[in-house]
């Protein structure tokens, strides 16, 4: 104790002291009182206030064997009852550093894959909810048109005041309570007519769920796509930024050297300048498609993306022709203009059955009501049945014209089916070539950038070493060598685009990223899926 007393007084002793103050100011970041004559007391009591608790604390303990004073010394965690440790404290946690892993790890969780994306995007997406509410709606139509086949029963109560006295009797008021039955017995294919209309614009309503959703995973896609093309775009000017950064500050050390000229420092420097704008570009248009995947998916922050597109994409526009052809007849855009179309057909069958007669049967039971019945024995109720036979004559031409709409509309539903048909072959026979197209330029761009790779390395040694090139011939080394880059991120993506092309032309979409359970449920279900907002989706 004495000895460790003997090394704080001369540590006091030995403390440095400020220069310009005289002999009795205090130690450099010692406060004023802390006066040299003083300084040894003063570490000698803070000395003591620190060792002696610990020490009262402390049990005395028998010396230690030989080897173990040997050991290095280890330390215990202290336990509830020992005083506190006046040994410096740890470190606090740097509430900076959590927040940012924090940040990082919610971007790690948000990172979407392509197939991750479109299943919430099919999710939640109100369209989706439109579709599907329109066919409910729609299917609720069918049962309405199929009420004309049963009867229809009404009943109330009837009040009449005369002048004269109403029938048998002596009082002009007269209340009757009244029953009624009507059911049709034939009518030409009126109702048959209604309820093939019904369930044709039923099937082209379910029609469209199935185009809406193609519609969905399509644009969710391609967003997707988009944000992995423009990420790949960014990295590539990164990387062109700072090339031509580093032979800017080598231009510029010959220049300083005597070995260059100024025109060629601008002209190195206006080509960072120019990298840099290619940055800011691709970097903003990273931003625009992250929002538009954003939305998209339902998403409160535009998402991070991860992995590769979906394996299911790779050989989608290598289809024969005729496959090609088949699956073009069942895309849901066909789907729904062949439903239109026979809808229209059954309005124009409508049409002429409101030309022809209608048979029904009705029947009434009517009690009145009130003390004074009539003459004595007339019954107080009264019933009849009879067979009615109804067929409008004339009403201005509105039943013709209404024929001669409905067979325009079957023309104009045929035409939009045959255009229909003629969108989805084109589309799908322009992404076929745009694909081949992208496919064979990948193959060349490839081989560019390699030897680009070569003639960069070449042209700087000459430039260095031979002094055979210029600053401009290396420039522009840098600037194709760059460019055969982003010429090949362009096709790859260009690929995936006309693969998404080609499975939306040809109805596979809902297959390729396996949402035909959900597609089912969407068409099927009697009830809607809960209704999600943008952040809710999980």
């Amino acid at each position: 104790m004495l000895a460790r007393l003997d090394t704080a007084l001369s540590r006091a002793a030995g403390m440095q002291l400020d220069p310009k103050a005289g002999s009795g100011s205090a130690p450099r970041g010692l406060p004023a009182r802390f006066a040299p004559p003083a300084l040894a007391a003063a570490a000698a009591a803070a000395w003591l206030a620190v060792a002696l608790p610990v020490r009262a604390q402390t049990p005395a303990r028998p010396p230690a064997p030989a080897a173990a004073q040997a050991m290095p010394p280890v330390l215990l965690p202290a336990s509830p009852q020992r005083a506190p440790s006046h040994r410096e404290p740890p470190p606090a946690p740097n509430l900076l550093s959590g927040l940012r892993s924090a940040a990082a790890a919610g971007q790690g969780a948000a990172a979407l894959g392509m197939q991750e994306a479109v299943n919430r995007a099919v999710r939640w997406h109100p369209s989706l909810h439109n579709a599907r509410s329109q066919l409910l709606q729609q299917t609720e139509s069918i049962e309405a048109a199929r009420s004309g086949y049963y009867p229809t029963v009404t009943a109330g109560v009837s009040s009449q005041a005369s002048n004269n006295p109403i029938g048998d009797t002596d009082s002009q008021h007269q209340h009757l309570a009244q029953i009624s039955v009507t059911q049709m017995v034939y009518d030409f294919g009126k109702v048959g007519s209604q309820v093939d209309q019904a369930m044709a614009a039923s099937g082209a309503a379910r029609a469209q769920v199935l185009l809406t959703f193609d519609q969905v995973i399509r644009n969710t896609a391609e967003a997707w796509v988009e944000v992995s093309r423009n990420e790949a775009l960014v990295e590539v000017a990164k990387q062109q930024v700072a090339s031509l950064e580093a032979l800017t500050k080598l231009v510029k050390e010959r220049q300083d050297k005597g070995a260059g000229t100024y025109s060629d420092t601008a002209q190195a420097q206006a080509r960072v300048d120019e990298a840099r704008v290619e940055l800011l570009t691709a970097q903003s248009q990273v931003r625009l498609w992250r929002t538009t995947l954003m939305h998209w998916v339902g998403m409160e922050m535009p998402p991070q993306i991860a992995g590769a597109p979906t394996p299911a994409l790779k050989g989608t526009c290598k289809a024969d022709a005729a496959s090609r052809r088949a699956s073009v007849q069942s895309t849901a855009a066909v789907q729904v203009a062949q439903s239109q179309l026979e809808q229209a057909r059954a309005g124009l069958d409508l049409a002429e059955a409101q030309l022809r007669p209608t048979l029904s049967v009705s029947g009434s039971v009517g009690r009145r009501l009130g003390g004074d019945y009539g003459l004595p024995g007339t019954p107080r109720t009264d019933a009849s049945v009879m067979l009615n036979f109804s067929m409008p004559l004339y009403e201005g031409g509105r039943l013709q014209s209404g024929k001669r709409a409905a067979g325009y509309g079957v023309s104009a539903a045929t035409a939009a089916l045959d255009q229909a048909r003629l969108d989805a072959i084109q589309g799908l026979q322009n992404a076929v070539l745009q694909w081949r197209k992208y496919s064979g330029r990948i193959q060349v761009q490839a081989a560019r950038e390699a030897n680009m790779r070569i003639t960069r390395v070449l042209y700087r040694q000459q430039y260095l070493q031979l002094g055979t090139r210029s600053m401009l011939d290396l420039l522009n080394a840098e600037q194709e060598y760059y460019s055969s880059l982003n010429d090949q991120i362009e096709s790859k993506h260009e690929m995936y685009h006309q693969e998404i092309e080609c499975l939306y032309y040809m109805g596979g979409l809902r297959n390729a990223f396996s949402e035909g359970e959900v597609v089912s449920h969407a068409i099927s279900a009697p009830n809607l899926p809960s209704q999600h907002v943008a952040g809710e989706v999980q």
